[in-house]
């Protein structure tokens, strides 16, 4: 599957497609603000239903966390229903504690591609990174955290296969420190004013 990389601006140079690593599965896009927006998530969406097996019958299921591109999106809604695909939804700020990504993948990219970056900016002397030398380093990174271990490693320990409810600790639960805040009501002064 293709990996989605969006970069910030208005338009794609051609030499960055030109140098993209042989390795590296990617759809190159570009949004005004480097995020995702509905469109691209639809894009997206077509190559995953692209990737699923043809023969096989059964429903599939599509976690993905709260994001307005994704859950107020009415196209990329259609297409999974129409590719048998049940697009279920993490609580909101729950994704840190129960998306599997969130818990090895993205977790293991960021630590592989930080290590690759600070050795890249002693060899290179602080010097700023390409697009070619980026997509190099995201390349490497990539391939050291997308294995199929690490995503199995992130299900088990959200809890969601195989199914253990314990994985997530009570404590996770509790209200935050913020709800404690004094009562705004309360007339009482400090130091006897």
């Amino acid at each position: 599957m293709k990996t989605l990389v969006i970069l910030h601006g208005k338009r794609l140079k051609p030499e960055w497609l030109d140098n993209l690593p042989a390795d590296l599965d990617v759809m190159l896009r570009m949004s005004a603000n480097g995020w995702i927006t509905s469109e691209l998530f639809v894009t997206w969406g077509e190559n995953f239903v692209a990737q699923l097996p043809k023969d096989d019958p059964l429903p599939h299921i599509l976690f993905l966390d709260g994001h307005g591109s994704h859950v107020y999106n009415l196209d990329f809604l259609n297409l999974m229903k129409q590719n048998n695909v049940d697009v279920w939804c993490f609580p909101a700020h729950t994704t840190h504690r129960l998306q599997p990504a969130d818990r090895s993948f993205f977790r293991s990219l960021k630590h592989h591609w930080m290590e690759d970056r600070i050795k890249n900016k002693r060899l290179s002397a602080g010097a700023k990174m390409t697009k070619e030398q980026f997509f190099q380093l995201f390349s490497s990174a990539c391939k050291k955290s997308g294995t199929v271990e690490n995503a199995q490693a992130g299900f088990c320990a959200t809890g969601l296969f195989p199914l253990n409810r314990n994985k997530v600790p009570a404590k996770a639960f509790l209200p935050s420190m913020t709800t404690d805040w004094p009562d705004p009501n309360n007339t009482v002064t400090s130091q006897g004013e």
